[in-house]
């Protein structure tokens, strides 16, 4: 106990200790030396020149392991492998001595094919040139005598001859060699500096020709602009990721790079308003491609409406806000036609839901988008700059909110892209402002073609008289008005042709730096020299909404038309109108009172006969 208490064992005998393995004895590697390396590179360059069905990898080393029986036997041809990746990588050999060795294996393997096509040495590379470069260059590095090997021993007597004779080519071709890898080095200089040349100049054409490139679509609007400092490539790639993250869907972009210093400078050709509006422009002019052979005659009606806030419009009394667009809709829920609704506003989206229900599900489709999808709001920051002209006037909304302008001539993209898709395969389609409807309807109604509709017009309900002699730019000044834009109908192809007119006007339009709305736009495209192909059709104004709206037994609703008001190419004539003279008026007047005269005196008469 006490040798416990002690800290003691009471058996003084030291433990046994387990009886160890005896070690095994760690082989000594001898390190790499330049011949070595060297070995392994010719190795590695014949095997690439020697046509072969083996991988370059087995091929290399197979040729280093017969010149090198003896040496490193534990090496494999993936280790081998590793070692030549090392050698390149970590630059253990200098670039005059790779070169020397790449032009040592090709005349080599040019030898050996001329003279020994059908010899079985073929199969082998030539030795002791690596000793003869090593010693060539022995000046250039200095070899590293501490961990040297014997060099490489030929096994064979075959071998003698071969090497013999390289050494006799190689003294002989000593000056040409030299000379041939120093023209070989300065080509190598002269095209580093070119490619460095050739990028910067690259740059330099790459960003003229982009410039040169905007002021040739000028129409659709395509800006180059510089990335915000991008200093160093890593700023580089935020700013274009950021950028690029912006696009609805994957476009193009062009990159112009300046690779002179350290330094990347690049341009970015970015479509921030007209889009990259690249796809957005072949979709809207692109021909038409849809089967008319079952068409019904029915009408296809679009709507939209986008959340652009309250507004003030004429007065700064009069606003609108989307309380009362959310009222006005309400009609669209006793409409009888196919229906098509874009919309941004998740509210708006799911009033048209309950609104169309299920009796109108099959005719109703709903689109909730982002409006950014669309170019005629992608074309909002042009439009901002033109209102705040200085001088430019100021007529509420339609020149002082931009998206109000915006969501105009969407519009006539939307038709565009319904007309495309006709998702209830009808021949004929109209547009509807989501707001047409200013009184709830209490009965199902129907919208149907006007009597004396002409297929080859485009129909429009006209507010005011046609000055042709107005220039376009009084027509955005003075806020002129011809045509209402709250209602147009059409059939798909001549309604498409308007689409694309309407759009090619708008263009020039924002070129010369004057919109307004679609109203201003339609008065500015027929006073234009150059006249839409499109014939027009007008319409009393208001009798759609209005005075029509009121035959509740009905369910057909028609549009009353004037005559034969339809507008050509030229203007020189307005077809069929009637000009309604002071007499005119007052014939007609008198006819009136005639006519109420003769039913008063025939009322009377049967009254006493009674």
């Amino acid at each position: 106990m006490d040798g416990h208490l002690n800290g003691k064992f009471p058996n003084s005998s030291p433990p046994s200790s387990p009886p160890q393995p005896p070690q095994k004895e760690k082989c000594k590697r001898n390190k790499w030396t330049q011949e070595k390396y060297k070995e392994i590179i010719y190795a590695y360059y014949y095997a690439l020149g020697r046509p072969s069905q083996e991988r370059h990898t087995a091929n290399s080393y197979s040729i280093w392991r017969t010149r090198n029986q003896e040496s490193r036997p534990y090496l494999d041809e993936n280790k081998l492998a590793n070692v030549r990746r090392d050698i390149l990588r970590n630059n253990r050999l200098t670039d005059s001595e790779i070169s020397a060795i790449k032009q040592a294996t090709e005349n080599d393997i040019n030898i050996r094919h001329k003279g020994n096509e059908e010899s079985d040495e073929q199969n082998s590379p030539p030795r002791g040139l690596i000793e003869r470069l090593s010693s060539d260059q022995s000046t250039q590095r200095p070899e590293d005598t501490r961990n040297s090997i014997e060099p490489v021993k030929d096994s064979q007597e075959n071998d003698k001859t071969t090497v013999t004779e390289d050494l006799a080519f190689a003294e002989e071709h000593r000056e040409s060699m030299a000379e041939m890898r120093q023209k070989i080095l300065n080509t190598l200089e002269v095209m580093a500096m070119i490619s460095n040349k050739v990028c910067v100049a690259f740059g330099l054409i790459v960003i003229i020709l982009l410039l040169g490139y905007t002021s040739i679509i000028k129409r659709s609007q395509f800006t180059v602009s510089r990335l915000k400092e991008p200093k160093y490539h890593g700023e580089t790639i935020k700013n274009v990721t950021e950028t690029t993250q912006k696009f609805d869907k994957p476009k193009i972009i062009a990159v112009a790079q300046d690779a002179k210093g350290p330094e990347i400078r690049t341009g970015l050709l970015k479509g921030d308003n007209l889009r990259s509006s690249e796809e957005t422009f072949t979709a809207i002019y692109s021909n038409l491609s849809i089967d008319t052979a079952n068409l019904s005659n029915d009408i296809t009606v679009l709507t939209a409406y986008f959340n652009i806030g309250a507004f003030a419009k004429g007065s700064v009394r009069i606003k609108f806000t989307p309380s009362n667009y959310y009222e006005w809709m309400s009609a669209y829920g006793k409409m009888r036609n196919n229906l098509v609704v874009y919309t941004d506003d998740e509210r708006t989206y799911k009033t048209f839901q309950k609104l169309r229900g299920n009796v109108f599900k099959e005719q109703t489709k709903l689109f909730f988008i982002n409006k950014t999808e669309l170019l005629s709001f992608r074309i909002e920051k042009n439009i901002s700059d033109i209102f705040k002209q200085q001088g430019y006037p100021k007529h509420l909304p339609n020149t002082v909110i931009p998206e109000y302008s915006c969501a105009m001539h969407a519009k006539y993209e939307l038709l565009n892209r319904i007309i495309r898709k006709n998702f209830f395969h009808t021949k004929y389609f109209m547009w509807s402002d989501i707001g047409l409807f200013r009184t709830p309807q209490n009965s199902l109604f129907k919208f149907a073609l006007p009597k004396n509709f002409d297929d080859t017009t485009v129909a429009f309900s006209r507010v005011y008289g046609f000055n042709r002699n107005s220039a376009y730019k009084d027509i955005i000044y003075n806020n002129a008005v011809w045509l209402a834009g709250g209602c147009s109908l059409g059939k798909y192809d001549v309604l498409l042709k308007f689409t694309q007119e309407y759009f090619n006007f708008l263009h020039e339009a924002l070129s010369m730096k004057l919109v307004s709305t679609d109203q201003q736009i339609i008065y500015g495209m027929y006073v234009d020299k150059q006249k839409p192909v499109t014939k027009l059709q007008l319409y009393e104004s208001g009798c759609i909404c209005g005075r029509a709206m009121k035959k509740r037994q009905k369910e057909e609703v028609s549009i009353k038309r004037i005559g034969a008001h339809t507008l050509g190419l030229d203007f020189g004539e307005e077809a069929g109108q009637k000009q309604y003279t002071r007499k005119n008026k007052s014939r007609r007047k008198k006819k009136q009172i005639q006519k109420q005269t003769n039913k008063h005196n025939n009322y009377l008469k049967e009254f006493t006969k009674r």
